[in-house]
């Protein structure tokens, strides 16, 4: 993963750690009683997840046992917790400290910039449309000057006190595309400005979003004392189970949701695709990818991580993406459909049922977008017609890329599943009373 220098990890005060197993036991009839029966009792309760039976029963094992003893309840529940203690959940954010503008201008009309220096007096002469910055006085302007050296129409990029700005790549003071003058205004911004920033969710994927979303974060959600170690492709930490993308949205209603823009499980899909390209040859030298826990329930973590990270940070509603909105990204691929249209919204009914909350579907204002953006190595990105070859020259600022992206696009409204938290729910999330299995 590329991470920015001064990039932190923090961690999110989030506890998943209840076993609803485990308190059945200790408020059951059976006080004492030997192992072997203290096993068949937990075998046999029904309405926990097999997962759950088994690591408890391993838990009792483990620590030990004389066959003809019988052993207190409570000391069945120390080793019980003290297995599911390897199954609690860690989260964590990377942030960093950076100054980060407002992505775009505004039109002006009748305004020019009141000072320029010399060599920029003759295009601002020929302006056709002035562009500014809303907050820090720089300028994008349109212009007609041409003489042998230089095309019109083009663009010049002023800063706030009228120096002309040039092309780090050519050193040329004009432009042919509004969007190459709008990137490297924004590149010049953030250096003139960089001492000045606060902390800043740091994004690996911000741009696998819908858009006009606002403050993307991405989650880590780590088990970090399991038996065996796995390392993922995307983040740089270690046994990442699930990682889990928000942003906050508005929904046609004027309402302020979290919106999970993701629920994914690395870990999960390398043991898929190793058990699908299994080789025959045994003489494979491939490490084997032990099965992660959470084997059919990684995603009820995830949807556990959304739901208490709402609440911590005061949303009453979260909102979650449907698998059209993966597929138009990824592919028409099987098991974003099974886990999108299917996996989660089970999971949200039984939360619904539970806890009484409201679920149902709701609009929420995105653009569709007739292009897509694409890196093109060394850290830059251009913007490509669907179904055309206009493309925009190799930019610098993946913001900006979005923002040209999305100017291009039509607002439009998005129907998704939206949970409401209701008072019961609101009452187990702040009191970080989440079981690690089942609700």
């Amino acid at each position: 993963m590329a991470t920015a220098t001064n990039a932190q990890r923090k961690v999110f005060d989030i506890n998943i750690g209840r076993s609803l197993l485990l308190e059945r036991l200790a408020s059951g009839s059976q006080r004492s009683a030997p192992i072997s029966q203290w096993e068949s009792l937990i075998s046999n309760m029904p309405g926990f997840a097999q997962e759950e039976r088994d690591l408890v029963s391993v838990g009792i094992l483990n620590a030990g046992s004389d066959a003809g003893a019988r052993y207190k309840v409570e000391s069945i529940l120390a080793r019980g917790y003290r297995e599911l203690q390897r199954y609690v959940p860690v989260v964590s954010s990377y942030t960093t400290t950076e100054f980060r503008p407002t992505v775009g201008v505004k039109a002006t009309v009748g305004e020019l910039p009141k000072s320029v220096e010399s060599r920029a007096r003759r295009f601002v002469d020929a302006a056709n449309a002035c562009f500014k910055h809303p907050s820090l006085g720089y300028w994008v302007v349109k212009t007609g000057y041409e003489d042998l050296a230089t095309r019109a129409p083009n663009w010049i990029v002023l800063d706030n006190k009228g120096r002309l700005l040039t092309d780090p790549a050519n050193d040329r003071a004009w432009f042919q595309s509004d969007v190459k003058a709008l990137d490297v205004m924004h590149i010049a911004i953030r250096h003139r400005f960089k001492n000045y920033g606060g902390e800043r969710a740091f994004l690996r994927f911000d741009r696998y979003t819908m858009p006009a979303g606002s403050n993307h974060r991405e989650w880590l959600v780590q088990i970090p004392d399991w038996r065996h170690h796995f390392a993922s492709e995307h983040f740089r930490v270690d046994n990442l189970l699930v990682h889990i993308r928000t942003t906050e949205r508005k929904t046609v209603s004027g309402e302020q949701i979290l919106f999970v823009e993701e629920i994914q499980s690395d870990w999960h899909a390398e043991v898929r695709r190793a058990k699908a390209s299994a080789p025959s040859d045994a003489r494979s030298r491939r490490a084997p990818i032990h099965v992660p826990p959470f084997k059919n329930t990684w995603h009820e973590l995830g949807v556990k991580v959304a739901l208490s990270i709402a609440s911590k940070q005061g949303f009453t509603k979260v909102g979650f993406t449907n698998a059209r909105a993966q597929t138009d990204r990824w592919g028409n691929l099987e098991g974003l459909r099974r886990l999108y249209d299917q996996s989660i919204p089970k999971t949200l009914d039984t939360v619904a049922k539970k806890y009484g909350c409201a679920l149902g579907w709701d609009g929420i204002i995105t653009r569709q977008r007739n292009v897509e953006i694409r890196p093109v190595g060394d850290g830059e990105w251009i913007v490509r017609g669907r179904r055309t070859d206009d493309v925009t020259p190799r930019l610098r600022l993946d913001s900006v890329a979005q923002y040209y992206a999305d100017q291009r696009s039509k607002v439009v409204s998005e129907r998704v599943r939206v949970l409401s938290i209701s008072d019961s729910l609101e009452a187990i999330l702040s009191a970080d009373a989440l079981p690690i299995f089942g609700w």
